[in-house]
């Protein structure tokens, strides 16, 4: 399987193209087993402001990184979250 930082390499430029345009900032990666027991890539993506998140970018996202995950050797399937940045402004 593959590591933290390979993951990062394989997945975050598929999210920055697919996602571009519902606001996407960022993600983070848990792994664990999905509710078969299976072993499971859960990614957390961020994004900025409230936007429309596109279905259609969610699953040529989500099957992208599965297909990239087959080549790489890795078996786990890819769960995609939603989550949102926290922003916090300073008063003065």
């Amino acid at each position: 399987m593959l590591g933290d930082a390979e993951l990062k390499q394989l997945i975050g430029p598929i999210l920055r193209k697919q996602l571009a345009r519902s606001g996407f900032e960022s993600f983070d990666l848990e792994t664990g087993e999905d509710h078969d027991g299976d072993p499971a890539l859960f990614i957390i993506a961020h994004f900025g402001a409230s936007r429309e998140i596109d279905a259609s970018a969610v699953i040529e996202s989500t099957s992208r990184i599965r297909e990239r995950l087959r080549e790489k050797g890795d078996p786990r399937l890819p769960y995609l979250r939603f989550g949102a940045q926290l922003r916090r402004e300073t008063v003065n």
